[in-house]
């Protein structure tokens, strides 16, 4: 192995303007390559990902305004049950913000208080029960600019400051729908008002093992009487953004296999292509006796010093690039990008593809030239045939 080591350093020293050439392709094949992958990545499981994060219930009950007492009674009579919580949500509500901004379609979510609210702070925390303080969803503060700290107008409410920052994935962010959704503490709203709230939404966990037809068909019955009831659980949410944003992902991650598939194919063909341009120096070597194996290592060495940094730097390249324009359409959708961590495996992961099929691309031809006569490579792999005289 030292001496095709040696040889293949000697080679590439000799042909430093093809190695570049060779390195210039590796490395914008790996930042196609890093583009397609990035975007791969951050479009599969996002709502999963968003979903775990929030801890989405897995049904969520929208109806008119009712007592709360009355509704918290006809839900706890539901087996399978882990966890409930209840909202008081109000639409067409005005929002006000910095610079003359304005909103006549904002809705108000009036939460209670627990672990489980079926949506993320991801920055800041929650409003607290003073009723001063609102969250809001990143969709509303990345289009308005607004930060932990700042102020919003909202309606009857008054100013409030902004506690945090929501994710919330059982919607699209603003302003990609019309609507905006702000948060403020029920506990608040009660001690602002001096009263209770009536009810309109109940989000419902399953207890592990229950069935989730089955909860939703026991809730159906359960909430007999109740006006304009609807259901939605955490799959007919999953659908209904798939086919809000379905065209948009599939399109994306269509050009995502179409370029993984040609980077794939430009690493293979330009090794091919380089060894092909050397058959006969592959036959002189074979002339004077090297074995074949030195032959078909010293080719795949030479291939694995050029690709191995290229496709690392065109890899990491692209993946820089892409990051930024994914993290937007994710946080467009409401949805999370992997961690770090799976980012960087799954990219080291395809810097060994890219490095194995360069490697591949370069010891396969040289291997089957050294398997040839040497005559034979040396004629560039020809083989030729002696004339046969004309038939009388």
């Amino acid at each position: 192995m030292g001496g095709a080591a040696a040889l293949a350093l000697t080679g590439l020293r000799a042909r430093r303007g093809r190695a570049l050439l060779m390195a210039g392709g590796v490395a914008a094949a790996g930042l196609m390559l890093g583009v397609a992958l990035t975007l791969v990545l951050a479009l599969t499981n996002g709502f999963s990902r968003a979903a775990d994060r929030a801890d989405l219930p897995t049904v969520t009950a929208r109806f008119a305004l009712h007592d709360r007492a009355d509704v918290d009674r006809r839900v706890a009579a539901l087996p399978g049950v882990e966890a409930r919580t209840y909202r008081t949500e109000f639409t067409g509500v005005r929002l006000f913000g910095p610079g003359g901004r304005r909103l006549d379609r904002g809705v108000l979510e009036i939460t209670d208080a627990g672990p489980r609210r079926g949506y993320a702070i991801v920055a800041g925390h929650e409003p607290d029960a003073g009723g001063s303080q609102v969250a809001i969803e990143q969709g509303l503060a990345r289009s308005w600019g607004l930060r932990v700290g700042d102020t919003l107008g909202v309606s009857r409410l008054g100013r409030l400051r902004v506690a945090g920052i929501v994710l919330a994935p059982d919607n699209v962010a603003f302003p990609l729908v019309s609507t905006a959704r702000v948060y403020v503490s029920a506990a608040g709203i009660h001690r602002r008002f001096r009263g209770d709230l009536p009810v309109n939404v109940a989000l419902l966990w399953a207890a592990p093992g229950a069935r989730e037809d089955v909860l939703l068909g026991q809730s159906r019955v359960a909430a007999f009487g109740l006006r304009d009831l609807s259901f939605v659980t955490r799959d007919g949410v999953q659908v209904i953004l798939g086919q809000a944003a379905g065209i948009l992902t599939a399109l994306i991650a269509a050009f995502a296999g179409v370029a993984l598939a040609l980077a794939g194919v430009l690493l293979a063909a330009g090794a091919n292509a380089d060894v092909l341009r050397r058959m006969p120096s592959i036959g002189v070597r074979r002339a004077v006796g090297m074995p074949t194996r030195m032959v078909v290592a010293t080719h795949a060495l030479e291939a694995a010093l050029v690709a191995a940094p290229a496709a690392a730097a065109g890899i990491a390249l692209g993946a820089l690039l892409a990051h930024g324009p994914a993290a937007r359409l994710l946080a467009t959708l409401n949805q999370l990008p992997p961690t770090a961590a799976t980012m960087t495996l799954l990219l080291a992961a395809a810097w060994l593809v890219a490095t194995g099929l360069v490697c591949g691309g370069a010891a396969l031809p040289a291997l089957r030239a050294a398997r040839r006569r040497p005559a034979t490579t040396l004629r560039g792999g020809a083989e030729l045939h002696p004339r046969r005289a004309p038939a009388r």
